[in-house]
């Protein structure tokens, strides 16, 4: 008996003890609900307590634990929203960046290949009017001058193209209304030429000046001016340096050589004309009459020798370039020296 009863006391004892632990344990579970309860009040302060209220459908109360959840997304989700439209507000004007800076690009580009275009057509423009040299007038100078005509020894340059040479003249400086036939010179050549001027008034002061023209451009003498001789005037003859009135070309392979002769200038009438040819350091010389003052041969030619040298003689002229007479032991006397005479090769 005595240990039934004991036994008894003994489980008596433990159900004690679960129930003091259970009173305990909700005890513990009111505190905290009801301190919750305070600290949620707290953060609610100015809006009225939120009752708990069934919600149809559902044994579960609402609570002001789901509001404050409830709130915390909706803040949540419109903070990420607004960062969202932030970055995409961005990012639309960075996209706009890019686009005017891809134009400015685009527009440099053009430019820079405008520009490349006017550097190359204005080269070629400069490339091209290198290659176009105009014509140019190196020298003139009066010789023959006589009565009724005068001979413009002119050295004139074609430049590039083919040029014409000639004459304008009149009887006042302001106006050159008169022309003789225009000579040709060339492409890339520079010419002696010999432009008479005929059919003139006598004892009357002339102006004139020389044109070089082609189609790559013009170049004028400045104007000079000359007087034709009286008639009734004395002419003395004078000495004609062929330096001063001739050039000359080799013929027929190389065989001849062919003088072309300018004015005489003033001399009397009927006088003989001659050529003398030696060869470069001889004594032997040859005389070929080519007629008189009044009427000579213009475009005499002549055997070829290498070193060929040619005097020119009016009859009745003693002095450097002339003999009184056709005489050829005379010539035996003179020295020939390259400075005093034409040469030729």
């Amino acid at each position: 008996m005595k240990k039934i009863a004991l036994g008894l006391w003994r489980i008596m004892l433990v159900l004690l003890i679960v129930a003091i632990a259970l009173g305990a344990g909700y005890g513990i579970i009111r505190v905290g609900s009801t301190a919750f309860h305070w600290i949620s009040g707290s953060f609610n302060s100015s809006k009225p307590a939120a009752t708990q209220t069934a919600t149809p459908g559902s044994s579960q109360p609402q609570t002001n634990i789901q509001k404050v959840v409830d709130d915390s997304a909706v803040k949540a989700a419109e903070a990420e929203a607004a960062a969202a439209k932030k970055a995409a507000e961005e990012a639309l004007k960075k996209a706009n960046e890019s686009e005017a800076a891809r134009k400015a690009a685009e527009e440099a580009q053009k430019k820079a290949e405008e520009a490349q275009k006017k550097a190359e057509a204005e080269k070629k423009a400069a490339e091209e009017a290198a290659k176009k040299i105009a014509p140019s007038i190196v020298s003139v100078d009066e010789q023959g001058l006589a009565t009724n005509s005068i001979t413009i020894k002119t050295v004139a340059k074609a430049g590039s193209s083919q040029a014409q040479v000639w004459v304008e003249y009149g009887t006042s400086s302001g106006n050159l209304s008169s022309s003789i036939s225009k000579s040709t010179v060339s492409a890339n050549n520079t010419d002696t030429l010999f432009l008479g001027v005929n059919n003139l008034s006598a004892n009357t002061t002339y102006y004139y000046r020389v044109v070089a023209s082609s189609n790559n451009g013009s170049d004028y003498s400045g104007v000079r001016s000359f007087k034709t001789s009286n008639p009734g005037s004395s002419q003395v003859a004078h000495a004609v340096s062929l330096f001063d009135i001739a050039t000359w070309q080799n013929t027929d392979n190389n065989t001849y050589v062919k003088l072309t002769l300018g004015s005489l200038g003033v001399q009397p009438a009927n006088r003989r004309v001659w050529i003398e040819q030696a060869a470069l350091n001889s004594s032997v010389s040859r005389i070929y009459l080519i007629g008189t003052t009044s009427s000579y041969d213009t475009t005499p030619t002549f055997p070829r020798s290498n070193g060929t040298l040619f005097k020119l003689h009016i009859e009745g002229v003693a002095g450097e370039y002339g003999m009184t007479d056709v005489n050829r032991s005379e010539l035996s006397d003179y020295t020939y020296t390259v400075d005093k005479w034409f040469r030729t090769d």
